[in-house]
This record gives C-alpha cells, structure tokens and sequence, in this order.
C-alpha cells in the first residue's frame, strides 16, 4: 500500500475494540502517526497503546482534543458521545472521523456538517463494515 505524503497525526477517543479495524491498521498501513489515545481509565489507554504503538495517553478526552499536534480526531466512543465531541473536535479545529451514527437525527446531522464547512473540516462517518475484512486479512 502507498505511505501517505504528509502523514496525518491521529488522536483516538475511546481504547474500542472497533479501534483497530476501523483506523489503526489502515493508518500503519498507509503511514500516518497513531499520535495518542484517550481513555477514563489510564491502565487501559496504556495498555492500548502499548499494543498499538500510540506515542502518548490521556484520561481526558477533552486533553486529547486539545493536543495541538493532532490533525485528526477519531471518535470511537459510545453512541451518546459522539455528538458532543465530535462537535468539541470540530470547533479545536480538528477533522473528525467518527465511528458508527454521526447522529441519530437528521437536524443534528445537518449541524455537524454545516459546522464543519463552516470551519473548513473533514467530517466523516468511518465505514467499517467495508473495510475490516480487508484489513483482517492484510494486516493482521
């Protein structure tokens, strides 16, 4: 697979276990920087990021979100947190990938895109059912 040019440096939200699937074997393969996770619980986001080789750990999404180093947040928290930090990354001026719903209803969905036009950001809803059995098999 071809290393990207200017390798993007991403930031997780949540130690998932969609995680690796969803953004971290595509971005080792395609040469971005899986620069730190974010978990409440600090053994698990070490933990993560041991396996993973995530340079650095937050408990604090919030912190993750505001690491000026990071371009990229991906967003693979619960359902109910994907709306208020998706929206939190947008206005850090961070593009957003986001796992599963960006939003269940279509007012709020309309928000999140508006808001990242508005702020010249890439808002993307992440498709993992298309890309994980690839992945398992490439890159496992």
């Amino acid at each position: 697979m071809e290393q990207a040019r200017n390798p993007l440096r991403i930031g997780i939200l949540g130690a998932a276990r969609i995680a690796p699937s969803a953004i971290i074997y595509p971005a080792q393969a395609s040469g971005h920087q899986l620069l730190a996770v974010a978990s409440r619980d600090k053994g698990r986001a070490e933990a993560f990021a041991k396996q993973y080789q995530v340079a650095k750990t937050y408990t604090s999404y919030q912190d993750l979100i505001d690491d000026p180093q990071i371009d990229v947040v991906y967003n693979a928290l619960h359902n109910g947190g994907h709306g208020p930090w998706n929206i939190r990354a947008l206005n850090a001026g961070k593009h957003v990938l986001s796992e599963n719903h960006l939003q269940v209803m279509q007012l709020r969905q309309k928000r999140f895109l508006q808001l990242s036009i508005n702020l010249e950001k890439f808002l993307w809803r992440v498709f993992i059912t298309t890309t994980t059995q690839y992945f398992n098999e490439h890159y496992q």
